[in-house]
């Protein structure tokens, strides 16, 4: 028993035509590309903010080194130091630990450098340097240990770590 094929008989099969799937592909594609180049986007904002501190790190050791005939005493009488005080999405170049003796960043029209868009520090801290180039605390006292100042992003984190004994920046 064989029935003749109807036309009106035939149903359609189920499925999408590689038309379709090729369309969907693609859109997924160029979906993955955008999500990849923002995240990248976010690394290079990070390192290049990252960079950016550690050469003006450099700059206020340099400073404190430069002004060594001052290492006598301040009015204030604490030793004279340059450092940068580092809050939230910006840091300060400071001198003599003060924040009214502000004074402006090599190639910044301001005395506070605001980070990139979605770049933070991590937690606030502040660094100065003596007349040697040695690293100290807020409180004008050698650093016993490292330290490591980190910025992020919302995806990634990375470290800047002044060298206790010696001031190097790394």
């Amino acid at each position: 028993m064989h029935t003749p094929l109807n036309k009106k008989n035939i149903r359609p099969a189920g499925g999408f035509t590689l038309i379709e799937i090729i369309a969907v592909l693609a859109t997924l594609g160029v979906l993955a590309a955008m999500a990849a180049m923002a995240v990248q986007t976010d690394r290079e904002d990070l390192s290049s903010a990252l960079n950016t501190f550690r050469a003006n790190l450099r700059y206020a050791q340099a400073l404190g080194v430069a002004q060594s005939h001052l290492s006598d005493k301040t009015s204030s009488g604490n030793t004279v130091v340059w450092g940068l005080s580092c809050e939230g999405t910006s840091y300060t170049l400071q001198f003599d630990g003060d924040d009214q003796d502000l004074v402006k960043l090599p190639g910044s029209s301001d005395a506070t450098i605001s980070l990139p868009e979605g770049v933070q520090f991590s937690s606030t801290s502040n660094i100065h340097f003596n007349y040697r180039g040695q690293p100290m605390s807020s409180t004008q006292t050698l650093l016993d240990n490292d330290l490591a100042i980190k910025m992020k992003t919302d995806n990634t984190e990375q470290t800047v770590t002044v060298v206790a004994d010696t001031g190097f920046v790394q």
